[in-house]
């Protein structure tokens, strides 16, 4: 029968009647193998991501050792796989490789150990299905074990699982949890510990159903080295995030008691840095160490309009389970950000009735131009056609923009002022309200819109009205048109001073008979109306066979208006007027006027007349 071996370690087990004559040999090796499972130390140099622990049946191999020191430079996290998987075997493993290093044996669990840790395994050997499992976290003190004081008790429901009580009769101490760190290479001795050397660990740990696995944990680290008077330390609170299995860092209580949460680093009392480039710090901030809260953007390009930070207040949806944000105030960009030019904005927002939004509806850009219901600038506002809003400028300018009316301005109680204008502290001008109207003007010269009597007349600021003291423009500078409807009252108020219609234009004269016994070749005329006295002037181009003769006449008719009372007439014919011509003298009646040659001219019978006449209308 041939040589077997155990199941576990690879011991020779020789058969009956084999093996003569080398028994010595089998023995010495046996023996070799059996030291090493019993006390022997080996190093296993690691490289790349994987290793293979062999346990080889009759001869040394590294399997066989108990104790195991991870050494080498892996490239990363080393996978090393027991073998074969049927073995049953027990390691003290001491990770000094770099890199985090995960025992397997089969599909059952594994064991992850972290550099720098030291941990008890147990291989169960059981096949495809082996599993490797942490013996260290699994160590259970029962019952009670009393050591200066401190008591630990193990509670059999589950309820509590460990309590620290101190007996003490003077209740002047407390009970504490002390976990010290000494570079010292030997247990007592005190070697003292450098910039970032880790204090202590306390971790948090749940079981994956094989094995526990360290989810949260409370690192102390130094953060200066340690002498008789210097033990800077500071906090480090780590979670593992879901669907990972990675602790990481999420706060840090630093050495001047900063808090940081997102950033190892906090430079303020509390110092925030979100997801992407959101960031919040409170405390004594900036060169000026002012006491401040700051939502800063960490941004490596920050364009216009990118906005730098939100305080926002919120409360629930409509679902009354959701939080959300109702109003805020917000810090943008006015402009890209480069080195010494930071232009920034500040707005107001807020949600409307019917919404659950917000909007923003106050600005104040970052040239100090405060803008509601708008983005434009006032003197950009001015002349929109679109955009409604009101827009105040740091010098003063206001501008306001809508569909209707742009401002309502309410007095209150008795009249007067409602706004005044000023000019270098002096008042120049003013609106402002009386009898129910309105009235503007400066000093003791304005205008009364008096809506009860239909009327436009002269005011007094100080709240009286004037009657014959104010002027409507002066000699070198007047008015050009004034267009009315009604009349104009000249020097009193009767009706004697009436003047209702002043009027100009032309008019057609038509012959209707003469005795020179011609017609017309071309007739025209003009007029001046005052009042009721109309002014009528004409020419009329004149043929005739014959010489004009004393008392020959000539009827016109055609007037523009209708007379109430004739009135005379005069004429000539002739340009030469007065050495050669014919004059004429006329009667007018209500329609017409005859024109009586009352000096004749007998070579100038050829020529045009030219008459004027003046009626009563």
């Amino acid at each position: 029968m041939p040589r077997s071996y155990t199941a576990n370690g690879g011991i020779i087990l020789p058969a009956n009647g084999e093996e003569s004559g080398t028994w010595g040999t089998l023995v010495n090796e046996n023996m070799d193998i059996l030291d090493r499972l019993t006390n022997g130390i080996g190093t296993l140099t690691l490289s790349g991501t994987t290793h293979t622990l062999t346990t080889a049946d009759g001869a040394l191999s590294d399997g066989q050792f108990r104790v195991i020191v991870l050494g080498g430079s892996p490239s990363g996290t080393n996978t090393i796989t027991v073998a074969p998987n049927d073995g049953e075997h027990i390691y003290f493993v001491k990770n000094l490789s770099g890199q985090s290093a995960i025992f397997t044996q089969g599909s059952g669990g594994d064991v992850t150990i972290p550099n720098g840790d030291t941990k008890f395994i147990y291989c169960d050997g059981n096949g495809s299905g082996a599993a490797v499992q942490d013996i260290t976290s699994d160590l259970n003190v029962a019952g009670t074990v009393v050591a200066e004081g401190l008591t630990v008790n193990t509670s059999t429901d589950n309820a509590v699982i460990g309590q620290f009580i101190l007996w003490d009769a003077t209740g002047g101490a407390q009970p504490y949890v002390r976990l010290a760190h000494s570079l010292g290479a030997s247990v007592g001795s005190h070697t003292a510990v450098t910039l970032d050397d880790g204090l202590g660990v306390l971790t948090f740990a749940g079981s994956t159903g094989s094995a526990f696995y360290d989810g949260a944990a409370i690192t102390a680290r130094s953060t200066q080295s340690f002498t008789g008077s210097n033990g800077g330390t500071k906090l480090e609170f780590k979670t593992t995030e879901n669907s990972t299995q990675t602790l990481a860092t999420k706060m840090t209580i630093d050495n001047d008691g900063n808090v940081g949460i997102g950033t190892t680093s906090p430079d303020t009392t509390l110092t925030v840095i979100g997801g992407g480039v959101a960031e919040f710090r409170v405390g004594n901030i900036g060169a000026s160490s002012n006491s401040a809260i700051r939502i800063s953007r960490n941004d490596t390009t920050v364009s216009s309009a990118n906005p730098l930070g939100y305080l926002e207040f919120g409360g629930n949806d409509s679902t009354d389970t959701v939080d959300m944000a109702f109003a805020y105030v917000g810090g943008v960009a006015d402009g890209s950000h480069t080195a010494g030019n930071n232009a920034t904005a500040l707005t107001f927002g807020v949600t409307a009735s019917g919404s659950e939004v917000p909007v923003e509806r106050v600005r104040l850009d970052s040239d100090g131009n405060l803008l509601v219901s708008t983005t434009i600038v006032p003197g950009s506002l001015i002349s929109t056609s679109t955009e409604t809003g009101v827009g105040i400028s740091t010098n003063g300018y206001i501008a306001a923009a809508r569909a209707s009316a742009t401002a309502y301005f309410n007095r209150l109680t008795a009249d007067g002022n409602i706004v005044n204008f000023g000019k270098d502290g002096t008042t120049v001008g003013s609106i402002g309200t009386k009898v129910s109207s309105t009235y503007i003007g400066t000093g003791d010269t304005g205008l009364l819109f008096w809506n009860a009597e239909n009327a436009v007349t002269p005011y007094d600021t100080g709240n009286t009205v004037t009657n014959g003291t104010i002027d409507l423009g002066v000699p070198n500078y007047k008015f050009k048109d004034l267009y009315l409807s009604g009349g104009v009252y000249l020097g009193g108020t009767v009706a004697a001073n009436l003047l209702d219609d002043y009027e100009r234009g032309t008019w057609t004269p038509v012959v209707s008979a003469s005795t020179a016994g011609t017609s017309t070749t071309v007739a025209t005329g003009e007029y001046t109306r005052v009042g009721g006295i109309v002014c009528l002037t004409g020419a009329l181009d004149w043929s005739a066979t014959t010489s004009w003769a004393v008392n020959d006449y000539v009827t016109v008719g055609g007037f523009p208006f209708t007379a109430l009372y004739g009135g005379n007439a005069v004429g000539y014919s002739n340009r030469s007027y007065p050495t050669t011509s014919s004059q004429f003298i006329g009667l007018t009646t209500s329609s017409d006027c005859r024109l009586i040659c009352v000096n004749a001219d007998s070579s100038r019978h050829s020529d045009a007349i030219r008459f004027s006449l003046t009626i009563m209308v």
